[in-house]
């Protein structure tokens, strides 16, 4: 039988229980050891157990990418056209120059290594919209998304405990192209056969990239990266489909979303469930309330006209998935409070369950709220920005929930996926806040995402080093009998070996990106030169 995995506390508990049991004479070597044997550490990044600094380094380094950027977009009207794009092909080539830098074995060069490896997505991603914009060529954005995804597929297979980051960008970007692959693509001819076949080729694309990213995550033992590809699966089935035959508008769809993630999150946050259970419930639920909270926080998401959606049985469908939503919810909440009191009876269930439930509720009702007043309310065409306004106003509301409650629940209970999605949410939010309250201001934008960036890499340093040298010590004692190929603060240590892979993979991953940016270079000033003649 395979020894049974427990997180490195427990363990070390259980080695200080056994030496007290032997000590007085409860249980001898042998039966110590044999105990012993069923258990062994948890290895960071096998389960839901992902390293804080990896964590902090990638979002830090998607954040300092994106300062990077909106620098760039900042000298539109300050140089020529020749120096902007120099300049993007100078940066582009420089993120890969300092991905390459760390070259050591330790877990903080392997962070520091993939922060930056997600850095160079980011602005890679970047770089494919900037090209055909310098040149004055618009590119329809399914083409941009997919090139995007292409280019950066690669760097997912040298990414480990930043994969499910890695796994985000790539399911947002291909979901962002089957959404715009619904509506009329401008750039092909004008047709629905080119229109379907457009659809087809993002859909298949994307089932072909969720696949591997599952099988990937599989193999990596990654069950966070793994959840959020189902979820990717989930919503390919759902964008798959024409907007025209399921009676609604995009925005409808992400409320929906949000609606189920909450009532996921509240599955995982009340039932007393095995971790991995609970943990698959609320990092699930996070995802979907993230994704559908992020897109209800785009102003251009939502209707122009006062004009309600119409289809036939449309108003049954919304009616039935309200009412559908709101008893699955109430059966949870009654379940849960059944079983809570049946294995304890104090007078602090009531606080804990309460703290617990809250925050999922309100992010239900405000996304039903949405829900609702956007398929009943008609307003007047003068009233329509004050409820777009108040649209908004409710999704700021509801993804600062989903980021507040879920850091702090993470931070209380030592739940590093938990602390993951409220940083993801986080990083959402200030898009919000940098649209919201600076009007889009390049400067200001890449001053909040560079402060935010280093803040989180600074946070992801300081993460690891502040625990004392004595439980450093005690950590390497007890967990060195349990688990091989790790380093002296009982992190993973990647053998040398593969760093030389790793490396030769990330100059193929460069090569192929530079030949996706030179085709959009030499395609848009193709098109271009044939418009002049």
């Amino acid at each position: 039988m395979a020894p049974r995995q427990i997180p490195g506390r427990f363990y070390r508990w259980l080695v200080q229980e056994i030496k007290f049991w032997q000590e007085n004479q409860l249980v001898s070597e042998e039966q110590g050891a044999r105990i012993l044997a069923y258990y062994e550490v948890r290895r960071p990044g096998t389960a839901f157990g992902l390293p804080i600094t990896s964590v902090f380094c990638g979002i830090g380094g998607v954040l300092i990418a994106l300062a990077s950027l909106l620098v760039i977009h900042a000298l539109r009207n300050v140089v020529s056209e020749d120096v902007r794009l120099a300049l993007v092909w100078v940066v582009f080539f420089a993120w890969h120059g300092v991905a390459l830098l760390p070259r050591g074995a330790d877990f903080l060069q392997q962070a520091l290594r993939e922060g930056l490896l997600l850095g160079t997505s980011v602005y890679f991603g970047g770089a494919v919209f900037f090209i055909p914009d310098i040149l004055g060529v618009p590119v329809e954005t399914v083409w941009s998304a997919c090139g995007w995804a292409v280019g950066i597929w690669g760097i997912a297979f040298l990414l480990r405990d930043t994969l499910l980051l890695q796994a985000l960008l790539l399911v947002g970007v291909l979901l962002t192209a089957l959404i715009e692959s619904n509506s009329l693509v401008s750039w092909l001819p004008d047709g629905a056969s080119w229109r379907l076949a457009t659809h087809g080729f993002v859909a298949i694309l994307s089932l072909a990239i969720f696949t591997s990213l599952a099988w990937l995550a599989d193999r990596r033992k990654n069950q966070l990266a793994l959840l959020c590809c189902i979820g990717a699966f989930t919503l390919w089935f759902l964008l798959a489909i024409p907007y025209e035959l399921t009676g609604g508008r995009e925005i409808h769809t992400f409320a929906v979303s949000a609606a189920v993630g909450a009532v996921l999150w509240l599955c995982g946050e009340v039932f007393p469930a095995p971790a991995v259970v609970t943990g698959g419930c609320m990092v699930g639920g996070g995802l979907f309330s993230l994704i559908g909270w992020g897109f209800l926080n785009s102003p251009g998401m939502y209707p122009n006209t006062s004009d309600s959606p119409t289809a036939p049985f449309g108003f049954f469908f919304v009616y039935l998935r309200v009412l559908m939503l709101v008893v699955v919810t109430l059966a949870v909440i009654a379940a849960a409070w059944k079983q809570i009191k049946r294995r304890q009876d104090t007078v602090t269930i009531p606080r804990e369950f309460l703290q617990r439930a809250v925050p999922p509720v309100v992010c239900l009702i405000l996304s039903l709220l949405i829900y609702l007043c956007l398929y009943l309310c008609t307003p007047t065409e003068e009233s329509l920005s004050k409820w777009k306004s108040g649209y908004l106003l409710l999704a700021v509301i509801g993804i600062s929930v989903l980021a507040i409650a879920n850091v702090i629940r993470g931070v209380n209970r030592g739940r590093v996926f938990q602390i993951g999605v409220g940083l993801s949410a986080f990083l959402v939010g200030i898009s919000v806040w940098w649209s919201n309250f600076f009007g889009y201001s390049e400067l200001a934008g890449a001053a909040l995402f560079a402060v935010a960036g280093l803040g989180l890499v600074a946070g992801g340093l300081y993460w690891i080093r502040r625990r004392p040298r004595e439980r450093l010590q005690e950590e390497q004692a007890t967990e060195s009998a349990s688990s091989e190929g790790e380093s002296a603060s009982g992190e993973r240590v990647v053998p040398l070996a593969n760093i030389g892979k790793m490396r030769l993979a990330h100059l193929v991953v460069l090569l192929l990106q530079t030949v996706i940016l030179y085709s959009f270079m030499w395609a848009a000033a193709w098109n271009w030169l044939s418009r002049r003649e």
